[in-house]
């Protein structure tokens, strides 16, 4: 299985790679779409927030040109902390990104995006990236050593099979962490009303009375 695989730089499977962009952009409170950095990429998720930059439809076709990102695109880390990854899922996204994020477009016709999206979040391609990482203050990671980067590839079936039984694992840990979630809201739910707003069951029957920490029910 291993003689299959083979070593290939990042460039080489790649259409583009490139960062976002290198200029000041002004918040515009009355846009639509957003300019995005590192800070947004967490856990293979991009998390868009109310306090994010807000930019217009034309500002963020101008950033398109540079980065053109579109769907199956996958988006790393560059500064800071390195090597966090998302893949866009969206055919037209509403967001670009700034210097601190690379934008790796696959080569579909040599490289399945969600294989090269997992294999980026593999632990032996994150230490090395780490040690490609300079700066004393802040961690960087630059466009350079990125596109010489390597990566084991094999054939287009090998990997869209590998990337299907990796993304049905994923799925499988995204709906228990969301079950665990509902879970918690309904815990914190019924915290507040048995013990905030005391309607616990049978709470009809009982009395209140004043004490140090305000109205509770009596013999509390």
């Amino acid at each position: 299985m291993i003689d299959k695989f083979k070593k290939k730089k990042l460039d080489d499977i790649c259409i583009q790679i490139t960062d976002g962009t290198h200029s000041t952009v002004k918040n515009n409170p009355l846009g639509n779409n957003f300019l995005l950095s590192c800070k947004n990429i967490k856990n293979g998720q991009i998390n868009i927030t109310p306090n994010d930059r807000k930019i217009d439809e034309k500002t963020l076709n101008q950033l398109r040109k540079r980065t053109k990102l579109e769907k199956n695109d996958i988006v790393i880390t560059t500064v800071g902390t390195i090597g966090e990854t998302a893949i866009i899922k969206q055919k037209l996204p509403n967001y670009d990104f700034q210097r601190s994020v690379g934008i790796i477009k696959p080569n579909g016709k040599k490289i399945c995006p969600k294989y090269l999206y997992y294999y980026l979040n593999s632990p032996s391609y994150q230490k090395y990236i780490s040690l490609l990482a300079r700066g004393s203050a802040q961690q960087c990671l630059f466009i350079g050593p990125l596109k010489e980067s390597i990566v084991y590839t094999t054939e287009l079936k090998i990997q869209e099979k590998i990337a299907s039984i990796l993304t049905t694992y994923d799925k499988l840990i995204e709906n228990n962490t969301r079950r665990i979630e509902i879970l918690e809201e309904m815990a914190q739910r019924i915290y507040k009303e048995w013990f905030v707003n005391f309607k616990y069951p049978g709470h009809e029957n009982d009395k209140l009375e004043d004490s140090e920490l305000g109205i509770i029910p009596e013999g509390w």
